[in-house]
């Protein structure tokens, strides 16, 4: 999917769930990452 989105946006992509940027210990890297941010959601049903 990261590649995918990577082609589509033109740009490098990591998708990561934000609780472990959020306990990063390097808070400065954390915050840039946080300020950067944005949601995705799946918007496939399941079951």
């Amino acid at each position: 999917m990261e590649q995918e989105m990577g082609r589509m946006l033109g740009i490098p992509v990591r998708l990561r769930s934000r609780m472990p940027v959020e306990e990063m210990t390097k808070t400065f890297r954390r915050e840039s990452i946080l300020a950067d941010a944005r949601p995705i959601y799946d918007t496939r049903e399941t079951g």
